[in-house]
């Protein structure tokens, strides 16, 4: 085709020769700056677009801002009588499973697909400065710099709508471009998920700005936006707060209701304040899914033994990531599908970070290699079961609280769904089956759809057959149910 393309490109010149105008050198040259005059003509559209929102956006923020009261609170699960492990007699026929017996379910909540993460409503140019120096903030023990300095500093003397709407072109001039690109390449890098990049967004605008500032909140709004988020700015009294837009029902926190989404105040806890319901095109709510870990410093804890009393050879010393911890510490327990249930499969999807994974799997996977699904199952099954000291949530904590898998293996103490939670994790990543949860009242157990043949109590759900097993339900195998459930009043929460 290019030889074509030469041919094509010989002329008639003068005197009647034949010659040709350019070479195929000189043609691609050509090509290559008409595509670069094209590319930095299109960054120019993006930028002027960009512009263009964000003084539509100041100029919407001088319009009217609506009173609104907060709604109720979305409650978590009780933990009311909470039903402890059962240990069976020593020869108790209970232990082994009987035969074939299928247990009814009264509701399925369907897997949960987590969304791509938001975008930018258009690219963000890239500024060349002099500024050789990078502002350092250690976020969850991790050190990340940051093209920020003192003189992107700005001061509002109070949140009239004026003075919002004049900080927030300040804000949306290029000078702030290289910070945000910043911002997104650190939440790619670090595979942030949106809470985490959000509270990553806060720590450094009030590292920089002052904690607690209306600046502070004003900086994390607009670098929030600008990064494909949905927010609405409000106002309470002589103070500014971020309103954030959440896929997600987010338990114990005041909640307004707008057009639909349900808004979260990034910081403190109005009960009354005027909204401004200005928006960006194709904005995103925050999702709360964490599809994976972060990449946050390792800071390992002292290790803590963990064994299965029935097989000696599945035991591990285990050390989490306090920095993990500390951000797990943050995270607010939610719901999706407006489903109460639901905040469990979001513990229960969430991967047992790398540095766990590297204790603890090279020895659960010896332990098991060669075996049968069932045998496989029964034997991380009774890991669970007995490793693991019960207690309940309101002794230790002074109210309902789940763990994700990697806080089951660092505290002292765990409940059922922590139990269930973990063993999902565990047999999915091990054993390569599909798991679900089951909740009964006031209690949470798992089932593995084994792919070979497995006896006892399950469930069918799709055609397919998930077969109980509990890992509160302890030295009992696959296929036993504890005693007094009753399935029929028991939803069952499929896991990706």
């Amino acid at each position: 085709m290019w030889r074509y393309m030469g041919l094509m490109l010989l002329a008639v010149g003068g005197a009647g020769t034949i010659k040709a105008q350019e070479s195929f050198e000189e043609y691609r040259r050509r090509m290559r700056a008409e595509f670069d005059a094209y590319r930095q003509e299109q960054r120019m559209e993006f930028e002027a677009y960009r512009k263009r929102m964000n003084e539509e956006y100041a100029a919407y923020i001088q319009g009217t801002w609506r009173h609104r009261q907060a709604e109720e609170e979305i409650l978590p699960l009780p933990d009311d009588n909470p039903l402890p492990p059962v240990v069976p007699p020593q020869e108790d026929e209970e232990q082994k499973p009987k035969r074939d017996r299928m247990q009814e379910i009264h509701h399925v909540i369907p897997k949960l697909a987590p969304k791509p993460q938001p975008k930018p409503f258009a690219p963000i140019e890239e500024v060349p400065e002099p500024y050789t120096d990078r502002y350092t903030l250690v976020y969850y023990g991790t050190a990340l710099k940051f093209r920020l300095h003192d003189a992107l500093r700005f001061q509002m003397r109070g949140v009239d709508k004026q003075e919002i709407a004049q900080a927030w072109k300040r804000l949306s001039g290029e000078a702030y471009n290289n910070l945000l690109n910043d911002c997104l390449y650190i939440r790619e890098q670090l595979r942030l998920c949106d809470w985490a990049y959000l509270r990553m967004l806060h720590q450094l605008s009030e590292d920089f700005m002052g904690k607690e500032s209306n600046e502070s909140i004003l900086l994390t709004a607009y670098l929030y936006s600008q990064s494909g988020y949905q927010l609405r700015l409000a106002t309470a009294g002589e103070k500014l707060f971020l309103l954030y837009g959440s896929e997600h029902g987010i338990h114990g926190k005041r909640r307004w209701q707008i057009a639909g989404r349900n808004f979260y105040a990034l910081t403190g806890d109005p009960t009354s304040v005027y909204i401004c319901e200005a928006k960006f095109s194709q904005e995103q709510p925050l999702s709360l899914y964490i599809t994976e870990e972060p990449r946050l410093a390792l800071a390992p804890t002292a290790p803590r033994t963990w064994r299965s009393k029935r097989y000696p050879e599945l035991h591990a010393e285990v050390s989490a990531n306090s920095n993990l911890l500390d951000f797990y510490e943050s995270y607010p327990s939610s719901i999706i599908h407006q489903s109460d249930i639901s905040c469990f499969a979001m513990y229960a999807q969430t991967p047992l970070s790398h540095h766990a994974q590297s204790q603890l799997y090279p020895i659960l996977r010896a332990a098991i290699q060669g075996l049968q699904e069932w045998e496989a199952v029964s034997r991380l099954l009774n890991f669970v079961q007995t490793a693991f000291e019960y207690e309940y949530d309101n002794n230790v904590w002074g109210e309902q609280r789940s763990f994700f898998a990697d806080e089951t293996l660092f505290y002292p103490y765990s409940d059922c769904e922590d139990r269930a939670i973990l063993f999902s994790r565990l047999v999915k990543d091990l054993v390569g089956l599909d798991v679900a949860l089951i909740l009964y009242p006031n209690h949470l157990a798992t089932a593995v759809r084994f792919t070979e043949p497995a006896a006892g109590d399950y469930v069918l759900v799709n055609n397919q057959r998930f077969t109980i097993c509990d890992p509160t339900n302890a030295d009992y195998p696959p296929g036993v149910t504890m005693r007094d459930m009753n399935n029929q009043t028991a939803d069952l929460i499929l896991l990706e």
